[in-house]
């Protein structure tokens, strides 16, 4: 079902939101792929949920995409870097999501 996708609220400008990031994993015959949101919170960390990422821990499959305001048509603005490392909490548990933290 089409319509918007935003309710009760406004479109946001570009680049209002600066810390949010795009975490995408790479698939083989199909690129990079949008898997989940983060949030920048240092110049070399992300926050993201752990349900996220534990089924693929290795940082090689990784990207995040930081700046795109609209992650299906990127701009000049968005900036790509590789991930070096997942550190997902240690209690985390996919049954009911407890510490669903990485």
């Amino acid at each position: 079902r089409s319509g918007p996708r935003i309710v009760g609220g406004y479109d946001a400008v570009p680049g209002a939101w600066p810390w949010q990031v795009s975490l995408q994993i790479f698939r083989f015959g199909r690129g990079f792929r949008h898997v989940c949101g983060g949030s920048l919170i240092n110049r070399n960390s992300i926050l993201t949920a752990a349900h996220c990422v534990h089924k693929r821990l290795q940082p090689a499959f990784w990207r995040v995409v930081i700046g795109a305001h609209n992650i299906y048509r990127p701009h000049r603005y968005a900036v790509k870097r590789s991930v070096r490392a997942i550190i997902m909490h240690a209690d985390f548990t996919k049954v009911k999501f407890g510490k669903d933290i990485a």
